[in-house]
C-alpha cells in the first residue's frame, strides 16, 4: 500500500475523521487486491520481455507485438496466468512491508532520513514472501509447467532470493521518501504522490528485476539452485548492458498505476456515504 505513515495512521485510525471505515485492513487488502489485478496483463508483458534472449529465442518485437501474440494464441486467458497465485501473496506482502516501515517511522516521521531508513527495512522483510509466490506466478505466467511437490523445497522456493533483495530494498527505499516529500512537503494529493514516486523506483530497478526473472524461469531438467553472478554474468555475456533495461518501461506502466489505483479504490471503500 502507498501510504504515508501520518496519511495511513490518520485515515485508518482516527475515529473522527470523515471517512473512517468500517473495516479498515479488509479496505486495504481488497484495493490492494484490485490494484494488482487491474495492471497483471502488463506484469505478463514485462515478464516474457525480460526472459526472451534476443540471441536464442526471441519471440516477439517488442511489448505491443508481445500482447498482440498472446492476444492471437488464446484471447484474454494468457495475461491473467499466474494471478490468483498474485493475489494471494499481495496481501500478506503490504502487511508485512507497511508494518517494518510504520515501525521504522514512528516518532520521527518528518525527517527525510526516517522514511529512508523505514522504505530499506520494508523492502528487507518484504522478501521473504514475495520471492516464493514470485517463483510460482512467473513460471505461469511463461507457461512453464511446475513440479509444486518440488517446490515445497525452501531452496527451490526462494530462488532469486538475493536478486530480489537486490530489488525491493532499493525499491523501497527511493519510493517512500519520495513519496513522502511529494505528498507532505509538495502538497501532491495521494494519487499523484504514488503514481509519481513509483516511476523512478520501478525504472531504476529494472536490472535487478531481469536478473531476478531470469533466476526464477524454470529450465528444462533444471536441479540446481541458480546463482546470482553466473546469472548476471551470462546475461551480460551473450546479450550486453541494454539487456538489464529489458521491460524497464512496461515495469513502470505497471507499478505507478498499480499505486494510484490502489489508493483510489481505498479513497471510494473508506469514504463516509453517509457524510
Amino acid at each position: 500500500m502507498t501510504i504515508s505513515l501520518q496519511y495511513y495512521n490518520t485515515l485508518l485510525f482516527n475515529q473522527t475523521h470523515p471517512k473512517q471505515p468500517q473495516h479498515p485492513f479488509i479496505s486495504g487488502l481488497i484495493s490492494g487486491l484490485v490494484g494488482a489485478s487491474v495492471v497483471y496483463p502488463i506484469d505478463v508483458v514485462k515478464t516474457r520481455m525480460q526472459n526472451q534472449n534476443k540471441s536464442v529465442d526471441r519471440l516477439y518485437k517488442n511489448g505491443f507485438d508481445c500482447c498482440r501474440q498472446l492476444w492471437k494464441q488464446e484471447k484474454i486467458r494468457p495475461f491473467y496466468r499466474g494471478c490468483l497465485t498474485q493475489l494471494m501473496g499481495v496481501g500478506p506482502e503490504k502487511a508485512v512491508k507497511l508494518f517494518a516501515y510504520n515501525y521504522v517511522v514512528t516518532n520521527n516521521e518528518n525527517h527525510f532520513y526516517s522514511h529512508l531508513l523505514g522504505g530499506l527495512a520494508a523492502g528487507t522483510c518484504q522478501v521473504f514472501i514475495t520471492c516464493p509466490y514470485e517463483m510460482i506466478k512467473i513460471n505461469l505466467q511463461m507457461n512453464k509447467e511446475i513440479n509444486y511437490l518440488n517446490l515445497l523445497n525452501p531452496k527451490k522456493m526462494y530462488t532469486g532470493t538475493s536478486a530480489c533483495f537486490l530489488r525491493d530494498i532499493p525499491f523501497s527505499g527511493i519510493y517512500f521518501p519520495t513519496y513522502w516529500y511529494l505528498k507532505d512537503q509538495q502538497e501532491f494529493n495521494p494519487f499523484v504522490a504514488g503514481t509519481m514516486a513509483g516511476a523512478p523506483a520501478a525504472f531504476l530497478c529494472t536490472p535487478a528485476d531481469v536478473v531476478k526473472t531470469r533466476m526464477q524461469t524454470i529450465k528444462s531438467h533444471e536441479v540446481e539452485r541458480v546463482k546470482i553472478l553466473p546469472t548476471i554474468h551470462s546475461i551480460w555475456k551473450k546479450e550486453g548492458f541494454t539487456a538489464f533495461w529489458k521491460g524497464g518501461g512496461w515495469r513502470v506502466l505497471r507499478s505507478s498505476p498499480q499505486f494510484g489505483v490502489t489508493l483510489l479504490v481505498f479513497e471510494w471503500l473508506t469514504w463516509d456515504k453517509k457524510k
